[in-house]
This record gives C-alpha cells, structure tokens and sequence, in this order.
C-alpha cells in the first residue's frame, strides 16, 4: 500500500504530521495520567554511559514534537486545551 492510498484511508492528509499528533495525543493523556506510567517518563537510569552517539530515545521525539508544533509540556495538562491545539494543527 502506498503512502497516500495510506493516507487516504486514515482520513490524514500528511503521514508524518498524523504520526506527530497522535504521539502528543498519547504523551498528553501520559502527562495528566496519576499512574505509574506518568511516574518513569522522567526517571534517569543511573551507571556508566556507553561510548559514542547516545540513542534517542522517545522523549527527545517528543522534545522535537512539541518544538515543531509550538507547544510546551505545560500545556498537557489541561486536557481541552491540548485537545484544540493539536486539532489547530490537523486541519
């Protein structure tokens, strides 16, 4: 299936910007979440670093998410709010 016959059927007019709002929409309902999950998003592993390029990881995709789309971690927390800014940025 190509990517616009992909798009098409996920009624997206853009892979990569669906991608991107449906990781913030994820990562906001993380951050206003009281379980565990919301806890280990922050923590840091302690011990030696491996030598050479760190990995990235998801939080740097969402650092270059929210960066992109002009938005703050703040802003996640209010649920209605984040909602609207993330369909601004669909349409």
């Amino acid at each position: 299936m190509c990517t616009s016959a992909l798009c098409e059927r996920l009624r997206i007019c853009n892979l990569v910007k669906g991608l991107r709002i449906w990781c913030l929409t994820w990562y906001g309902h993380v951050q206003r979440s009281d379980s565990w999950i919301s806890k280990i998003t922050d923590f840091e592993v302690a011990g030696k670093k491996r030598k050479g390029r760190p990995n990235k990881t998801s939080r740097d995709r969402v650092m270059k998410d929210l960066d992109v789309m002009g938005l703050k971690q703040a802003d996640a927390q209010d649920c209605n709010c984040w909602r609207v800014a993330l369909q601004h940025h669909a349409s």
